[in-house]
């Protein structure tokens, strides 16, 4: 005949396991929530925006605020112990170190978004550029504004450049 007396070990590993499975479950709940979340957010994009590079920009943005959110509240529903402060202060010293890095790629997109804003100058206008570089505006993208000199030959100036630099614009028949 067998023993089927429940001992205090076996109903103790069963409440941790049951413990073990209500995590994994809402950690996977958590992630699926968070992957819908990113899609819907990406389609909302797409809908009120139509350059490139804002819909680029937004759903990396979008996708690195979702991941910190998720990588919390995995750490939270985990105790890991410690872990959040360690996430935080990583986070910190690699947003610094990234800055630092990437100051020049910023600057020339804040530029842009300021150029998109005020309107200086417009497609089709010609511009000269600190008395040295001239041509006809032909594309203005948040890094850089592409001038065509004549023929087939194309100048990217840094929008950093058209803001910090004397800028002079003759506005074309259209404008």
């Amino acid at each position: 005949m067998m023993n089927l007396s429940v001992t205090k070990p076996t109903i103790l590993k069963s409440i941790v396991n049951i413990g073990i499975l209500k995590k994994v479950t809402i950690s996977i709940a958590l992630i699926c929530i968070a992957w819908f979340l990113k899609k819907k957010i990406k389609e909302l994009v797409r809908r009120k925006f139509r350059e490139k590079e804002i819909i680029f920009a937004l759903d990396k943005v979008s996708s690195v605020f979702i991941l910190f959110i998720v990588l919390l509240a995995l750490l939270s529903i985990w105790e890991v112990k410690g872990g959040i402060e360690a996430l935080v202060t990583s986070i910190g010293v690699s947003s610094l170190v990234i800055g630092l890095a990437i100051k020049d790629t910023l600057a020339n997109t804040l530029a842009g978004i300021i150029i998109f804003l005020d309107k200086p100058f417009k497609i089709g206008d010609w511009i000269k550029v600190n008395g040295k570089w001239e041509g006809e505006v032909v594309d203005i993208g948040f890094r850089f504004t592409k001038l065509k000199k004549d023929g087939n030959t194309y100048i990217y100036i840094p929008n950093n450049m058209l803001l910090t630099k004397s800028l002079e614009v003759r506005k074309s028949k259209q404008g």
